[in-house]
């Protein structure tokens, strides 16, 4: 259920960068050169996705936490650089950073001892233990973590280097500690030990015994009271913060903020058009809205206020991370803290009810110093910070959390187009016990919503409660879980989201508690009798069908929540078979295995009967094919004829063939729904039902068909392959192929020809110039086909056709529909006329 990163053509290369894999493959190839037999033990572990930044169709640039080490060394930790270009894919170490050339210099050991020894207290007496890179945000800064002993022991220090001027920002954090050591109310800052301006590096020392207060403020083993006293200090922190007299160094207004908000709506129209539309609608009301005030005094603003800008440290709050630190509308940090409040509560529900308490804790604790907060503005503010934070989750392509932005940006609308009449009119005079009284009893979800609220489907929020789920999950995994735990399931995630239709969710479970499976999957449904009916049907395949085959399976499942029409089962491993073949010789034994399981599978799925209350009628499917002809025709005129051409056939032949075979058929078997490693298992089978057996072949082909030409380097071989499904599939069942394959297969065509006017089906999904050429593909085969049934059905023919994909490259310009969109004579290749045909 993962997201496929091919949307970008300028950027072929970008879906590399979640595999990690192939990122390996690529620092391996071009940057280590492991095969050279003068280092031939490296060896690369790519640990995690640290970073990305994405600007469509220019570049996308990426790093990684990685271990580097040879047999006969401890592996060494550092960051990999990968910029994603049209030109191709360009890795790098993040010390070889042409904005930041220091870096080489900051992470030398022999260098960096020098330094330390001259540190003033220290007399020469300290050794360097450990230089670990924290954190790194290509050409804009990078944190480095120095472990060193010292007489008093191993002390942890932090250098950030920055690409501006650290001495300013130096400067600055010092008069703030000063500030902060004459007056308790404000946020501790800390002194810096010293700066070296030769690297714009400022180094501070690690906060003793501190806790991060993100962690605190959500860590549910302290009272909730206690909790909430610690939000109201760190408003009035904030608010002491605002009237600190240390000058910034810039300046920064709504306009600025506006115009970033501006540059994350291309990049979320490349990925979602239509939630591009949405944002940008959004972004006009904040517009319309700030034309008509003025904003008020600034004041010494953090620049990026969150609750993990805090550190707990004793009885007293810390404030870190200043390099953001500017003049501004106070309402911009209070709006920036509500609206990563409100994210909080939308991606764990579990803790909104604290959230809605907490947030209000928080301002009124600023309202106990600052005497009023403007309302316009802190909507304003949380409004721009929702998107904002929207506008991240693409530009980063956190793929996982897309399903939620859409509550990003309808929280964003809500708290732009509140209805502050009352305030704007100066109705109200005692503002300051107003504001109180009116966050105390606010029934807004924008601001601090008490739950995440979905009308299609209201159990999603409780389904997404990993505490709630903990409670409904558990008599679930006594075969898997120690039945003494007292809590099994520690996070829930959003995979993937279909308003009013689909949601999967995954549930992290206890590795310690939870040994045999780390997570397992839930599955939600509109209608309660629909999860029943698909637990019964996977039941079925998993203790029935396939419980014998020791190489084929589906997903274990494990039982049904009716109360969230959900159903719930492990996740099968492997890859999709799609990716599976993509990434192995089409000549090996391993793909030919992968094959002939996917055909051993349908195999045994035909051959065993059992009760289904569906069934695929053909007589059923003719208002459709007319549908999807009509559907083709009005997105693309130019393939009106072919495609109505195709519906007469297939109509006609519901009335003229047999389909009276009746057998338990997946209706939805293609490349996506299978999985492989050393098994395979095939998913999803809500649309399961009795039908002719050849639908499933004929669906399966006619999709693979499609792969192949998306795969066009190895066209060729797809035809072997396709005859290692077939082959496999007839040795298990005896089939044999005829007219009503052909028929299934033209059906088929015509179906992907319509998926993909409507961005639906096996990913990919094309646009623009290469959807069409796409579209035009399917119809292509379909009437290639659609001669060829007429042909063998003349002459009585028995032999199973073979359509050669190599020659079918040839014969249909597949070389003309794979330029599309990179040639100025793409519109001659799509516009190829179907008149050979008919």
């Amino acid at each position: 259920m993962e997201y496929r990163f091919d949307f970008d053509d300028q950027l072929p290369d970008l879906p590399i960068a979640f595999d990690f894999d192939e990122v390996a493959g690529v620092f391996e190839r071009k940057l280590f050169d492991v095969n050279s037999p003068q280092d031939p033990a490296t060896v690369l572990n790519i640990k995690k996705l640290q970073d990305l930044k994405y600007r469509p169709s220019h570049r996308c640039v990426t790093t990684y936490e990685m271990m580097i080490g040879k047999a006969d060394n401890t592996p060494e930790r550092t960051i990999g650089v990968l910029e994603f270009t049209p030109e191709g894919v360009l890795p790098r170490l993040y010390t070889a950073d042409d904005r930041l050339p220091w870096l080489s210099k900051a992470t030398d050991m022999g260098e960096m001892q020098r330094l330390f020894s001259e540190l003033p207290g220290y007399e020469g007496q300290v050794k360097l233990l450990e230089i670990f890179p924290v954190r790194y945000k290509p050409g804009l800064h990078c944190v480095i973590r120095y472990a060193v002993e010292t007489p008093s022991g191993k002390e942890m220090f932090y250098g950030k280097s920055f690409s501006g001027n650290a001495e300013r920002l130096m400067k600055t954090v010092i008069d703030l500690h000063h500030s902060s050591q004459e007056n308790s109310d404000m946020p501790l800052i800390s002194s810096p030990v010293t700066v070296w301006p030769e690297m714009e590096m400022i180094l501070q020392a690690a906060v003793p015994d501190g806790i991060e207060f993100t962690q605190f403020i959500y860590d549910q083993k302290y009272d909730e009271s206690v909790r909430e006293s610690w939000m109201v200090k760190a408003g009035r922190a904030l608010g002491v913060f605002h009237n600190s007299s240390t000058a910034p160094s810039e300046t920064k207004t709504v306009y600025d903020d506006l115009r970033d908000l501006h540059e994350y709506t291309l990049i979320i129209a490349k990925v979602r058009a239509d939630l591009g539309i949405k944002y940008e609608e959004v972004i006009q009301q904040i517009i319309t809205k700030v034309d008509h005030f003025k904003e008020p005094k600034s004041v010494a603003s953090h620049g990026a206020m969150r609750t993990d800008q805090f550190i707990l440290q004793g009885d007293r709050l810390a404030m870190i991370d200043l390099d953001s630190y500017c003049w501004a509308n106070p309402a911009r940090d209070l709006g920036n803290f509500l609206a990563y409040l409100c994210w909080k509560a939308i991606r764990q529900p579990e803790h909104a009810q604290f959230i809605e308490r907490a947030g209000r804790a928080f301002l009124e604790g600023y309202l106990s110093v600052q005497e009023d907060i403007d309302e316009k503005w802190l909507s304003v503010y949380q409004a721009a910070s929702l998107l904002k934070i929207a506008g991240r989750r693409f530009r980063s392509l956190t793929y996982r959390e897309w399903p939620l932005v859409i509550h990003l940006i309808q929280a964003a609308f809500s708290a732009i187009t509140e209805d502050l009449a009352n305030l704007e009119a100066d109705t109200i005079h005692d503002i300051h016990g107003t504001l109180v009284a009116h966050l105390r009893t606010s029934s807004s979800k924008t601001k601090f919503p008490k739950v995440f609220e979905d009308k299609p489907f209201p159990a999603l929020w409780s389904a997404l409660n990993a505490e709630i789920m903990n409670g409904d999950l558990s008599p679930m995994l006594n075969d898997v879980c120690s039945a003494s735990a007292s809590r099994i399931v520690h996070r829930a995630k959003l995979l993937a989201y279909k308003p009013g239709k689909r949601g999967v969710i995954r549930y992290d479970l206890d590795q310690l508690e939870c040994q045999k499976h780390f997570s397992v999957y839930g599955k939600l449904y509109p209608e309660p009798y629909l999860s029943e009916r698909a637990y019964k049907v996977m039941k079925t395949l998993h203790d029935e069908v396939f419980s014998d085959a020791t190489d084929l399976g589906v997903p274990e499942p494990l039982g049904v929540i009716p109360n969230l029409s959900m159903l719930v089962f492990v996740p099968a491993e492997g890859k999709l078979l799609g990716d599976y073949i993509a990434k192995r010789s089409l000549e090996g034994d391993e793909v030919f295995r992968a094959m002939e399981l996917a055909g051993k599978w349908l195999a045994q799925l035909h051959t065993h009967q059992f009760p289904l209350e569906k069934e695929f009628k053909v007589e059923n499917e003719v208002d459709n094919i007319r549908e999807w002809a009509e559907l083709i025709s009005k997105k693309y005129p130019a393939e009106s004829k072919a495609a109505n051409h195709i519906a007469e056939y297939l109509i006609q032949k519901t009335t003229e063939l047999d389909f009276s075979v009746r057998v338990p058929i997946h209706k939805d078997y293609h490349y996506e729904h299978i999985l492989m490693d050393e098994n395979l298992k095939v998913f999803d089978f809500d649309e399961m039902r009795l039908g002719d057996p050849n639908f499933d072949l004929a669906h399966f082909c006619a999709n693979f068909y499609l792969l192949a030409y998306r795969n066009q380097e190895h066209t060729a071989a797809f035809t072997d392959l396709q005859n290692h499904f077939l082959d496999a599939y007839s040795s298990g069942t005896g089939w044999q192929w005829d007219e009503k394959f052909l028929f299934f297969y033209i059906y088929s065509c015509l179906k992907i020809a319509k998926q993909l006017c409507k961005l639906r089906g096996p990913r990919p999904w094309p646009e623009g110039d290469e959807q069409q050429a796409q579209v035009w593909l399917m119809i292509e085969q379909s009437l290639t086909i659609l001669e060829g049934a007429k042909t063998r059905s003349s002459q009585k023919e028995t032999e199973v056709p073979v359509y050669e994909f190599a020659e079918i490259k040839k014969a249909t310009r597949w070389s003309k529909a794979a330029q599309i969109s990179k040639s100025a004579t793409s519109s001659e290749a799509i516009l190829v006329s179907h008149r050979p045909l008919y």
